[in-house]
């Protein structure tokens, strides 16, 4: 079966180069390789031009990541799309393993390996599979043969509770893609952009994933996605987009409203923590009160009090 692999890149001329020979070095050769350029103002195009016809690229105005993903994908035609982010890096065999998870179970619309992070001083931390919550995989798997795992067509809910799929580590059907109605433009610069395609692909498919590591994920301070609570905004917005446009199944509003909930809260004290108490009041009375408990009312108190009364 046809791969074609979509690669964004914005400003990452010092890292480009190792993430597309890791993905001209595979076992299981793409079908092409397409990369979009989101108006790099460094030397991205220099090097994209030394590949010659071993890729195709195209660049355009800076429209934010996911417009950048959305073109890579939409301008390949193979019935398989793979993604690479352009600071990470793939190992030799990733295609192949995720091609073997499909093989197992050809119903599979969507395959993930696992991966690891990795600094720039060469430091990794450990394997993503292995940082779920205690149980998560007993929960959450329907079958299993050698290191392949299927969730079958109950990836989404298991996915609100933690969420293994990487889009660099991810490999799913164009007719799903397409299904879905594709990228959204509305996310564009959205910090959690590519958590709205990958739960809305796990929404509407069947899910397998590889527990061999074969993708590595490059951690440094130019990652769109560093800001832990911008992000976890993001998400809540996400998932309210989700139940307001109908983009999901209806039998998992439910869950997607409980988790709306519980991200809400942590919000609340993710921005008491960092003292940006304004936030933490505002979204105070918007929480959950099944889960407000007393040390909740002792933050809002002091937000309270931080801010002034009346204020």
């Amino acid at each position: 079966m046809e791969i074609a692999v979509a690669i964004p890149t914005y400003n990452r001329a010092n890292f480009l180069r190792e993430a597309i020979d890791s993905v001209l070095g595979q076992t299981l050769k793409p079908h092409e390789i397409f990369v979009c350029d989101d108006g790099s103002t460094d030397d991205t195009q220099s090097i994209l031009n030394s590949y010659g016809d071993k890729i195709r690229w195209t660049a355009i105005e800076n429209s934010g990541p996911a417009m950048a993903r959305k073109t890579a994908i939409e301008s390949t035609t193979a019935p398989w799309v793979a993604l690479c982010d352009s600071d990470d890096i793939w190992m030799p065999d990733h295609l192949e393993r995720l091609m073997g998870a499909v093989e197992i179970w050809p119903e599979t619309d969507i395959a993930f390996s696992n991966f690891i992070d990795f600094n720039e001083e060469g430091v990794f931390g450990d394997p993503k599979f292995h940082t779920a919550p205690a149980g998560w995989w007993d929960t959450s798997i329907e079958k299993i043969q050698g290191s392949c795992r299927s969730y079958g067509n109950q990836a989404y809910p298991a996915f609100l509770v933690f969420f293994p799929a990487l889009p660099t580590a991810m490999m799913f059907r164009r007719s799903l893609y397409d299904q879905i109605g594709g990228i959204d433009k509305s996310v564009a610069r959205a910090r959690a952009e590519d958590a709205h395609l990958t739960r809305r692909l796990a929404a509407h498919g069947i899910v397998s994933c590889d527990w061999k590591v074969t993708a590595q994920r490059r951690n440094h301070e130019e990652n769109y996605s560093s800001d832990s609570i911008k992000v976890a905004e993001s998400d809540v917005e996400i998932l309210k987009m989700f139940l307001n446009g109908g983009l999901i199944p209806d039998r998992f509003f439910d869950c997607t409203r409980l988790d709306i909930n519980r991200r809400k809260m942590r919000l609340f004290h993710s921005h008491f923590w960092v003292r940006d108490f304004r936030k933490a009041r505002a979204l105070a009375w918007d929480t959950p009160r099944n889960e407000r408990n007393a040390m909740f009312y002792i933050k809002l108190m002091i937000a309270y009090a931080a801010m002034g009364i009346g204020r």
